[in-house]
């Protein structure tokens, strides 16, 4: 499989994209996880454009320095509010009401693409072109967890996420196997596209090491792999710092017996912390992109990470690879990288090289011309050019 920023149902427009007249996008968001991130890189790549984005957000609200990180971009206006995700338990009273409001908001901003980070929203009755960047779903995440206990109730989450991809005019993902997982679960006709998410390098840079390994995400969550991990950790050598939160949205809290848990952190606490560790540990049953990694691979740590499709895909020479269900050999990679410094330094390396090749810069042009291309008078063009891939 050839690396993400080679793979493309639809050939780039560059400088062609010129000419085209882009003002202003309708961009829906989260502030809960990675998409928020994502989506605030895009904003300030999209600034050298003049391009200016509404950025409609859902869910739990923005915290203040959430908050204070958008103010930053002075093409970037948020919109709040507290309607639900559609990936919530019984969500779709709101998500149905939040679809009005959106309506209203696009309507009233004259906006000229729409953006969405989620798929229900897609078969709105929209007045322009309409863009669904997937990063995650929900029956693929049973599928890498526990697909043996898929709940009957995904039922409708599944037909409007169908319906969402099936009215979307394009649909990008940032990985291969993201948007084959897609296809097998959904069966869309719509045109797709792969574009890399990038990290930009302001915060994220190589320091001193220290003797410690690093792990992000949510340790309520079992695509990360985190109970793995805490198993993994009374053997290995050094100790393991978790980042995330240990409160389940049902209420209660989760806790690790061997892994050294720090919670929550800003961005720049975790740009301090990635800094300071020498190996990344990302046991995840599913990720469909992996921006930690990333973001770790850009500070200089050596990435020892589970074996699936889409981090394969990402850093398949520039990483250790492992079984996810394989204990002794998570044990055994983590303490061959402890007890050789220039294998470790070489790895760390390999990491960075690959991750300045992810751009920020890049993805935000490749989306400008995803945006500009479906402004383009004869639609049907887009999909022809998608099928010849």
């Amino acid at each position: 499989m050839g690396r993400i920023d080679e793979i493309s149902d639809i050939d780039a427009l560059g400088p062609a994209a010129e000419l085209r007249s882009l003002r202003r996008i309708l961009m829906t968001a989260d502030a809960v996880g990675g998409v928020w991130t994502y989506s605030l890189d895009l904003a300030a790549g999209l600034q050298r454009r003049n391009v200016e984005i509404i950025l409609a957000v859902m869910g739990p609200r923005p915290s203040e320095k959430q908050r204070q990180d958008a103010r930053a971009l002075q093409n970037l206006h948020l919109a709040e509010s507290d309607f639900e995700l559609e990936w919530m338990e019984s969500p779709w009273e709101s998500v149905d009401a939040a679809g009005n409001w959106l309506l209203e908001l696009a309507a009233e901003r004259e906006v000229d693409v729409i953006h969405l980070n989620g798929y229900s929203h897609a078969r709105l009755p929209w007045n322009c072109p309409c863009l669904v960047a997937a990063h995650s779903c929900v029956n693929s995440w049973w599928k890498a967890v526990a697909p043996e206990t898929t709940p009957p109730d995904l039922a409708e989450y599944t037909k409007r996420v169908a319906e969402g991809l099936n009215s979307a005019s394009l649909v990008i993902a940032p990985t291969a196997a993201m948007l084959e997982m897609l296809k097998s679960f959904y069966l869309f006709s719509a045109p797709t596209r792969i574009i890399a998410n990038g990290c930009s390098t302001a915060s994220f840079w190589p320091a001193e090491k220290t003797c410690e390994i690093i792990t992000i995400g949510r340790l309520w969550d079992e695509a990360k792999g985190m109970h793995f991990l805490d198993e993994v950790a009374q053997s290995v050598k050094w100790p393991i710092y978790a980042i995330g939160n240990t409160l389940h949205p049902a209420g209660n809290s989760v806790s690790a017996s061997h892994l050294r848990t720090l919670g929550p952190l800003t961005r720049e606490e975790i740009a301090n912390r990635l800094r300071a560790s020498a190996i990344y540990a990302a046991p995840a049953k599913y990720e469909p992109f992996g921006l930690a990694i990333l973001e770790a691979a850009l500070c200089g740590c050596a990435l020892v990470l589970s074996d699936i499709p889409s981090l394969r895909e990402n850093w398949h020479d520039s990483a250790i690879l492992v079984d996810v269900k394989d204990h002794a050999a998570w044990e055994k990679a983590l303490n061959q990288l402890i007890e050789m410094p220039a294998y470790r330094n070489e790895l760390s390396n390999s990491a960075r090289t690959r991750a300045l090749e992810l751009k920020p810069e890049e993805m935000s042009e490749r989306y400008f011309d995803a945006y500009c291309e479906l402004l383009l008078p004869a639609p049907a063009g887009l999909a022809e050019k998608s099928s010849k891939k």
